[in-house]
């Protein structure tokens, strides 16, 4: 979400729904708040969602995992480990030429237009 307590990729707030769960933090906090505000957080967020959250399945992770895999091997990062979850990842890369902000989006934009090939999600469903 745009105004996670602990910071996102986005730049932008496009429902105003959404604007009072929080201000919008471009890149990662510094400090990260605890499991209690984030929990809360997601709480008040969910009923004002446009689209259902819907948890990735065993077989949606693998695909996640070879669209990573091609992005690591394509720009040529070096990845130390990862955890691909029902409903949220995880990476630990190397310091890279691409600021982390910019890794991030290449692996969501790209993970993304795999799973958008599936035809799994209805249409217009962010992922």
């Amino acid at each position: 979400m745009p105004n996670d307590p602990r910071g996102s990729s986005s730049t932008e707030i496009r429902s105003s729904v959404l604007e009072e769960l929080g201000e919008i933090h471009y890149g990662r906090k510094k400090l990260q708040p605890s499991g209690t505000v984030l929990r809360k957080f997601y709480q008040e967020a969910k009923p004002k969602l446009k689209h259902d959250i819907l948890p990735f399945t065993g077989e949606e992770i693998i695909m996640i995992a070879e669209s990573f895999a091609n992005t690591i091997k394509l720009r040529k990062y070096t990845c130390y480990g990862g955890a691909i979850m029902p409903d949220h990842v995880r990476l630990l890369i190397r310091k890279h030429r691409d600021k982390a902000e910019e890794m991030i989006g290449f692996f969501q934009d790209e993970s993304w237009q795999h799973l958008q090939e599936t035809k799994r999600y209805p249409s217009g469903h962010p992922i």
